[in-house]
C-alpha cells in the first residue's frame, strides 16, 4: 500500500498550523513523530502533544481523526509525515499564551 490518498483532501489551514507548531517544538517532522511515539494511538497523541505546550482547549480528537485516514485507531509515521511535511506555509499559526497552539 502506498502513501494515503486521503490526506490532501484534509483541511490544509489546519495541519499547516499543526506542522508549524510542531516543527517550531521539535526540529521537524519526522522528529516530532519520533518523539510522540513510533506509532501513535489517540491517548499517546492527546498526552505527547499536551506536555508538549499544546492547549487543553485543543480538539485532539479531530486532530487524531484527520490523521488517522486509514480509521485504525492509530496514525502511522509515513501519514504522519506525508500529512504535515508541507512546504513553506503563509499562514502563520494562531497562539495564545505561552506559544499554546489553538486549533
Amino acid at each position: 500500500a502506498g502513501p494515503a490518498t486521503g490526506v490532501m483532501s484534509l483541511p490544509s489551514e489546519t495541519l499547516e498550523r499543526l506542522s508549524l507548531q510542531l516543527k517550531r517544538l521539535c526540529g521537524g517532522i519526522s522528529q516530532a513523530f519520533t518523539l510522540l511515539n513510533p506509532c501513535l494511538f489517540y491517548e499517546d497523541f492527546r498526552m505527547a502533544l499536551m506536555n508538549l505546550g499544546f492547549s487543553p482547549e485543543v480538539d485532539f480528537q479531530e486532530l487524531f481523526r484527520l490523521l488517522d485516514v486509514h480509521r485504525t485507531g492509530r496514525i502511522h509515521k509515513s501519514t504522519f509525515l506525508h500529512a504535515l511535511e508541507l512546504p513553506e506555509m503563509k499562514v502563520n499559526p494562531e497562539e495564545g499564551e505561552g506559544g499554546k497552539m489553538i486549533i
